[in-house]
């Protein structure tokens, strides 16, 4: 049993204050460069990994390349599977995986001076690729992410969109439009909803070097909009979903132009915030379709253009001359700046204890009086604290950062109430808490009793005339 701790959905009846955080990436070790870019991985039966990803460039031909890795840092039997021709190429691609299909699908762009279009690839093997009959399958492509989602049954694309937008103050590449992400998913990886264009290249009026657009763009229905929590600057460039432990993580790049005139160093002379990166933001969703935003504007969480790789207590992203990533389970956390708690979904305990990973204090929290601490209590289904384990027999100060910390009542871990089903209770004060964890424990729903996720109700999208 595994919970993660990864927005409002995973924590009950909060108190405090109660709220989420994202790891920032760590870099491992150093990695030997490698000729292309990392784009899948998936676990093979000797605990090794698969390794696809591509070699791609501007009007250029590109290659797709295949490997393995044992320790997420070092590629074996490295070559090329698929070398595509032709110099009408854009500069990104994306390769998803679906085991209940068993088919690769390889995402790739073409680009020219109309605007960009998407290409598919497929494959069975991951060895022998052939391209789609019907291609391109819409148009739209210039930096997106993708993932399979087993949870909706969809392949889900996330490109970069532009939308329609009047209240834009500052110099940018488009005056009046914005960047959002579109939503685009598909069942089989060649039919894709919507199938709508967003040619955004054609039809523009371009005033003092930045353009004013005309065409027709995607409707809003289709995409991830800002909210009114948003600055009425703030542009969504990217965003790079990812599978892991069955939730759904993305890495969004937050992104502003600037009120200097264009060709201000590093501002381009076309008005491209070259350096207006806002930070990467980390959404999470239960199915890839519907994101939440638990640390809205958190600038360092991590992105990557894979499924991780988990090797020992780490989970990796392989990239072109580097391999990082976070300690098992902590891409988020719950923490609380003064004294919270919340209780947690309810289980069937087993006989193999619970276990904590915790960290007291939290990153960059001061604890020099020993004032942040975790307690945790077992509480039966009416709520009540079940005898012999309440938190004062549950007490944990810093300094303490361990992936797995057993959970303990005076010497009791819990298997006394083996079969019960019980909850949580989780106290804390300048503490993160990433997971709870059992080796022999069932969640409440693989149980067959009810679990509700409990989600805020979303921001509106309401603006007033002045775009804030």
């Amino acid at each position: 049993m595994k919970f993660l701790f990864a927005d409002h959905s995973d924590v009950f009846e909060p108190w405090g204050s109660v709220n989420f955080g994202a790891s920032a990436p760590r870099a491992f070790a150093p990695a030997p460069p490698i000729p292309f870019s990392v784009s899948h991985t998936r676990r093979l039966p000797d605990g090794s990994y698969d390794v696809i990803g591509h070699k791609v460039g501007t009007r250029i031909p590109w290659q797709i390349y295949r490997a393995t890795t044992r320790d997420g840092i070092h590629l074996e039997n490295v070559r090329i599977v698929h070398d595509e021709p032709g110099n009408h190429w854009g500069y990104n691609a994306r390769c998803l995986y679906s085991p209940e299909l068993g088919r690769y699908i390889y995402t790739k762009n073409t680009s020219d001076d109309s605007g960009f279009t998407m290409h598919v690839f497929h494959s069975t093997d991951g060895d022998h690729w052939t391209p789609y009959e019907g291609n391109p399958v819409f148009n739209e492509g210039d930096a997106w992410g993708g993932v399979w989602s087993s949870a909706a049954q969809r392949f889900i694309l996330t490109p970069k969109g532009i939308q329609r937008y009047e209240h834009k103050a500052v110099n940018e590449l488009f005056l009046n439009a914005r960047r959002v992400l579109t939503v685009r998913t598909s069942p089989d990886g060649f039919t894709w909803t919507p199938r709508i264009a967003s040619d955004y290249k054609v039809d523009k009026e371009v005033v003092r070097g930045m353009r004013i657009l005309h065409a027709p763009l995607l409707t809003a229905e289709y995409q991830l909009e800002q909210n009114e929590m948003d600055p009425p600057d703030m542009e969504f460039y990217n965003g790079s979903p990812f599978a892991y432990e069955g939730r759904y993580f993305m890495g969004v790049n937050n992104y502003a132009g600037s009120f200097t005139e264009p060709a201000w160093s590093p501002v381009r002379s076309d008005g491209h915030g070259a350096g207006g990166a806002l930070g990467n933001e980390l959404w999470t969703s239960r199915d890839g379709l519907t994101w939440s935003r638990p640390n809205q504007h958190g600038g360092h969480g991590v992105g990557g253009t894979h499924d991780p790789m988990l090797i020992g207590d780490r989970v990796v992203f392989r990239g072109p001359d580097s391999a990082g990533g976070v300690p098992v389970d902590r891409f988020t956390y719950v923490t609380g700046w003064s004294n919270s708690h919340f209780t947690t979904a309810s289980l069937v305990m087993g006989r193999g204890g619970l276990f904590l990973n915790v960290a007291v204090p939290g990153e960059g929290v001061d604890n020099s009086s020993n004032e942040n601490y975790v307690l945790a209590e077992l509480i039966d289904a009416a709520g009540a604290v079940i005898a012999g384990y309440d938190r004062e027999g549950c007490q944990m100060q810093g300094p303490l950062d361990r992936l797995r910390h057993p959970l303990r009542w005076r010497g009791k871990d819990g298997s006394d109430l083996a079969g019960e089903r019980v909850r949580v209770r989780i106290y804390l004060r300048g503490a993160n808490v990433y997971a709870l964890t059992s080796p022999d424990a069932r969640s409440d729903a693989a149980a067959g009793g009810s679990y509700a996720a409990v989600t805020p109700p979303p921001p509106t999208r309401r603006r007033n005339s002045s775009g804030n």
